[in-house]
């Protein structure tokens, strides 16, 4: 029964393209994925292996890094419906600037509200508000000294049954030793 407001959010275009795994440059390092996600014109993937019942991140690479997640990052649970939460667990590696990391944290997913929201692109009734909260660490030793770097990332997806991707996200990250940054948009109802 809520009513989200936006009407002056800002559009964002950003080209997301399903690709197979095997047209990536990382498919050896990714064999259990069953998808890739190219993110714009670079050479940024997002790597899954969804199944009937979630969405699940198996890695990402751009570049020379690539995470490889050991225990993947269940993202969402299907079905999904107002009410339903869970906390997931993931562990990954990868290598940055020659040292090895290991990132490690949960992920809780809960279904919090559902109501109406206006976007510049229109207004959506019987709307379903998914909260993300991200809690993780990049560890590594460097020259003997440990080194661990904590994140959170707090987003929020509104869905509505019909769209295969939220009419409107919201996000809060935050790392020790940077500033928070966060952010709104709308996706148009082209999509």
């Amino acid at each position: 029964g809520q009513t989200w407001s936006f009407p002056s959010l800002t559009g964002t275009t950003e080209t997301l393209t399903a690709v197979s795994v095997a047209s990536t440059p990382f498919a050896s390092s990714f064999p259990t994925a069953t998808l890739a996600e190219k993110q714009g014109n670079g050479s940024a993937y997002l790597f899954y292996a969804n199944t009937s019942s979630a969405q699940v991140t198996r890695g990402y690479a751009a570049g020379s890094i690539q995470i490889v997640y050991s225990n993947p990052e269940e993202m969402l649970h299907f079905p999904f419906s107002f009410g339903n939460s869970y906390t997931d667990y993931f562990l990954a590696t990868f290598n940055s600037g020659g040292s090895n990391y290991t990132r490690r944290g949960s992920t809780t997913v809960t279904a919090d509200a559902t109501g109406t929201l206006t976007t510049p692109a229109g207004t959506f009734s019987n709307v379903l508000r998914v909260r993300i909260f991200q809690d993780y660490q990049d560890s590594t030793n460097i020259s003997g000294s440990s080194i661990i770097i904590n994140y959170t990332n707090t987003e929020y997806f509104w869905y509505k049954d019909g769209y295969h991707y939220p009419l409107a996200t919201s996000y809060t990250f935050v790392s020790s030793g940077s500033p928070s940054s966060g952010g709104s948009y709308f996706i148009p109802s082209t999509i």
